[in-house]
C-alpha cells in the first residue's frame, strides 16, 4: 500500500506552469503505479502548454503490477491537457486498455478517453492533494481543500472476491470532475474484462446512505461512525464488494482525516467537498473516504 500528499496549483498560463502541474502529478502517479515508458511520452522539460480549449499535449502509460496483470492486462494512458471551457486550465483525461504497444497505441479499450478530472476555476496557488494505491487498486483526490470546480476524484479497483483477494474479470473505474460538493460524479463503470462490456451508472452516486442528510449532520452515534461500501456489478454476472473507497457523511469524511481500521482492516483518508453526492441519493451533504 502506497499513499501520499502533495500539491499542485490548478493553472496553466504559462508553459512552465503546465509542466509544473503535469510533472508533479506524474511523479506522484508514477510512484503509485508501474510506468510502461513508450517512444512518445510526454516531455516535461520541452513541452508548451495547450493554446486552445479541449487539447492534449502528451501522454504516459501506466499498469498494475499484480498477479492479475499477467493474465487479465490493464494500461493505463494518462493524458495532460486543457479544459473544455479554457485553455489556461488543466485537464486530465484518461483511456484504459488491455495492451499497449511500444508507441503508446493502446488496443483492446475497456474505457474509452474520457476527462476525469477539469477545471473551470483559476487559481494559482499550490492546493492539497491525496494519492493512493496498491497492487490492484488507485485513486486520487486533486485540489481536495477547495469546494469549487477545480480538482476531482479518480477511483479504478479490479474486482475483489469475498475473501479480498483479486478477481482480474471485473474493474471499477468513478470519477468525479471537481472539487464541489454539489455537482454529481461524472460516472460509475463497472467493466467485464474478457467481454469488453461495461455497465455505467451516471448522475448518480454509488453509497447507500440510509438517511436524507442535511448541512453538518454526522451519522455518528456516541463513539461508533458507520460507513457504507460500494457495490459492483458487472455485465458478466460478477458481482463484488471494493476496497478501495467508503461512503458516509460528508461532515464525517473531513479532508485530510484518517479513519483506521475500517473494512478489511484498511486505513482511509477523508477527502471532503470533492466526495460530495457521492451516495444514490446525489446528496451534496454525503461524503467519500479514501483507501489509505
Amino acid at each position: 500500500m502506497a499513499n501520499s500528499i502533495f500539491s499542485i496549483a490548478p493553472i496553466q498560463s504559462t508553459d512552465a506552469e503546465f509542466r509544473a502541474w503535469g510533472s508533479t502529478l506524474s511523479a506522484q502517479i508514477g510512484a503509485m503505479l508501474t510506468r510502461f515508458v513508450t517512444s512518445n511520452d510526454i516531455d516535461f522539460l520541452t513541452v508548451a502548454k495547450p493554446t486552445a480549449t479541449n487539447t492534449f499535449m502528451g501522454f504516459e502509460v501506466y499498469r498494475f503490477n499484480d498477479a492479475a496483470q499477467t493474465t487479465h492486462p490493464l494500461f493505463f494512458k494518462f493524458e495532460y491537457g486543457s479544459a473544455l471551457s479554457n485553455a489556461s486550465l488543466m485537464s486530465i483525461r484518461l483511456t484504459i486498455a488491455k495492451a499497449c504497444d511500444a508507441a503508446g497505441v493502446l488496443s483492446g479499450i475497456l474505457f474509452g478517453p474520457t476527462i476525469v478530472s477539469s477545471s473551470s476555476f483559476s487559481n494559482s496557488i499550490a492546493q492539497t492533494s491525496y494519492i493512493s494505491s496498491s497492487d490492484s487498486h488507485f485513486a486520487w483526490a486533486l485540489c481536495v481543500p477547495l469546494n469549487t470546480t477545480v480538482g476531482g476524484c479518480l477511483i479504478i479497483e479490479r474486482a475483489v472476491n469475498s475473501d479480498g483477494s483479486t478477481n482480474g474479470d471485473g474493474l471499477w473505474i468513478a470519477y468525479k470532475l471537481y472539487n464541489l460538493a454539489s455537482v454529481q460524479w461524472g460516472a460509475n463503470v463497472f467493466i467485464a474484462y474478457t467481454a469488453g462490456s461495461s455497465n455505467t451508472l451516471t448522475g448518480a452516486g454509488i453509497f447507500p446512505t440510509p438517511l436524507i442528510l442535511t448541512s453538518g449532520q454526522s451519522l455518528a452515534n456516541g463513539t461508533v461512525t458507520p460507513y457504507f461500501p460500494a457495490a459492483c456489478l458487472a455485465p458478466n454476472g460478477l458481482y463484488w464488494i471494493p476496497r478501495v473507497a467508503l461512503g458516509g457523511a460528508l461532515v464525517d469524511c473531513a479532508a485530510g482525516v484518517v479513519v483506521n481500521s475500517l473494512l478489511d482492516g484498511n486505513d482511509y483518508i477523508g477527502v471532503g467537498f470533492v466526495g460530495g453526492m457521492c451516495d444514490q441519493r446525489n446528496n451534496q451533504f454525503a461524503g467519500m473516504l479514501m483507501r489509505w
